[in-house]
């Protein structure tokens, strides 16, 4: 089963587990703004939310609605990931797609604090790309987050801290749990899911109508 996971597209770029800082979060049409005190509240954003749009789709396009990072390809709920974490700056050389499980490593402190959908570990088996990719077929092939744990040899859980060289060296595992708070996470995650587990059936068709056709002979 795992080597159906070259189905779900090649890995692009290293991924590393990474935060970026709550001044910068951002939906649709809001964002965080802190006062002196640190105390946030969300504001609506100034900016024309039609033009980010248009660069986002501009971006999904070039990209081919691929993640840069796991390779998993879909054309509902990918992101658009500002690489140097900066909301504002819009070059496209700064822009690349990623999934949303992608999406909660580079942001675990959402992941991990907010959401606490996402836990960090010492060690793995794997690359954390490679971490990503068999969760998402191991979860849709209907395994426990237990079992996918331990294929995948994740040990030693650590706690986040706002420390990119510390994330650098730890993995991060997307859990099943449901997030603490209401957020479209949930529908994006459930339906990569959803699509892994289709292509699975997919490909277990096409093995079988292969071996069905070498006994036909």
């Amino acid at each position: 089963m795992i080597s159906s996971l070259k189905a779900l597209g090649p890995k692009h770029a290293e991924l590393y587990p990474s935060f970026a800082p709550p001044e910068t979060w951002r939906t649709a049409g809001s964002h965080v703004v802190f006062d002196e005190k640190g105390a946030g509240r969300v504001v609506p954003r100034k900016d024309n939310p039609r033009i980010w749009e248009q660069i986002r789709v501009e971006i999904l396009e070039r990209d081919n609605y691929a993640c840069r990072y796991c390779g998993f390809q879909a054309f509902k709920w990918q992101i658009v990931h500002h690489i140097d974490g900066n909301p504002d700056n819009n070059d496209r050389a700064n822009l690349e797609t990623i999934c949303p499980m992608c999406n909660l490593v580079l942001h675990c402190g959402r992941g991990v604090a907010v959401l606490k959908t996402v836990d960090l570990y010492q060690e793995s088996t794997f690359s954390q790309a490679e971490v990503i990719q068999m969760t998402r077929v191991l979860r849709a092939s209907g395994h426990a987050d237990d079992e996918i744990i331990m294929r995948l040899g994740l040990t030693g859980k650590v706690r986040f801290r706002q420390d990119r060289a510390y994330l650098q060296r730890l993995v991060a595992f997307v859990s099943a749990r449901e997030p603490a708070r209401k957020d479209f996470m949930i529908k994006a995650l459930a339906y990569g899911y959803d699509k892994a587990g289709k292509l699975l059936q997919a490909n277990r068709r096409k093995t079988a109508r292969k071996v069905g056709s070498k006994r036909g002979r």
